[in-house]
């Protein structure tokens, strides 16, 4: 078991240091990305199931004196939401806590609430990194970007673009249109609005430029465009996530106002403590949460690009 003594501190002990180049370990949980495209709950058990349930459909004719169609409900799938403890120490000899001039070289409990918030943001950017990976699948048995999403009364749907695109203008007004017909769980055109554009931070001028701009650069600024700001569509936020993988930089989806999309749900919240193993006299510090993420509803997300 590692434990930091005053031989891996040593240039702590006397006050020689101009500058101490290290990890940032202020402001963590105001820095998180997640919030801004996972819809956050609490959980109040170990684990939570959420069921996917079809309503009634379209009302039939009723000749004068006929009895009413006798509609009923369906359910689909379940997804289960099974809590994760995370959890990180650091244990440092009293001695080189005592000795550090330093209070910046160890700063163990700041060090390990950064860890604690970036592994959020990590946890979560991955739900959106694995959106096709078939070993990562939803309550219905497939990816969260898929052509075979399930209906209760059967059938499938899909929330995946019908050609992958890049960032445009055409990729967002293809988008727009497909998100807004997807069907509900009855298997009825419902359709949806774009809330937010979610894409790793290499495209973010592009998705700017996109929903920002008032006309068409491309038509001598005579046109107007329609998911900018004057467009019936405007609004749309894009959120740059600079934890998704370099070798990502295509990937691009869109957050709809569908509910129980992409969930992230704490059971417990990032908690710090602070203790001492006297036999040793050793400080001990450790934080730790307890949380799952995921998604209860596809129709929350639009895969635009892999």
């Amino acid at each position: 078991m590692p434990i930091i003594q005053t031989g891996t501190v040593y240039k702590s002990l006397k006050a020689i240091l101009d500058n101490i180049i290290t990890d940032p370990a202020d402001s963590g949980k105001a820095g998180l990305i997640y919030p801004k495209y996972m819809e956050e709950k609490s959980m109040s058990d170990n684990y939570e199931i959420d069921q996917e349930v079809a309503g009634t459909l379209l009302l039939q004719e009723k000749a004068e004196g006929a009895v009413a169609t006798v509609s009923d409900i369906q359910e689909g799938y379940e997804k289960r939401y099974v809590s994760r403890t995370m959890a990180l120490h650091l244990h440092v000899a009293e001695e080189a806590i005592e000795d550090s001039k330093y209070d910046k070289y160890i700063s163990a409990a700041k060090r390990l609430m950064r860890s604690a918030y970036k592994t959020q943001d990590f946890d979560a950017t991955n739900v959106i990194i694995r959106s096709t990976n078939s070993s990562y699948v939803g309550g219905d048995g497939v990816v969260l970007g898929s052509a075979s999403h399930t209906l209760p009364r059967g059938g499938t749907w899909s929330n995946i673009a019908d050609t992958y695109q890049t960032p445009s203008q055409a990729a967002l007004i293809a988008a727009i249109t497909k998100i807004g017909k997807y069907p509900s769980q009855n298997g009825l055109t419902e359709g949806y609005m774009v809330k937010k554009i979610v894409c790793p931070l290499a495209q973010w001028a592009v998705w700017e430029a996109i929903t920002k701009t008032t006309q068409v650069t491309g038509s001598n600024n005579n046109d107007l465009n329609v998911v900018g700001p004057k467009g019936s569509m405007s609004g749309i936020e894009v959120v740059p996530i600079k934890y998704l993988d370099a070798a990502s930089t295509t990937l691009w989806g869109c957050i709809t106002d569908a509910e129980n999309g992409l969930q992230w749900r704490n059971r417990r919240k990032v908690r710090s403590r602070t203790w001492v193993d006297n036999d040793a006299e050793v400080m001990k510090y450790g934080v730790s949460y307890r949380a799952t993420n995921g998604w209860s509803d596809a129709r929350g997300w639009y895969q635009g690009n892999t």
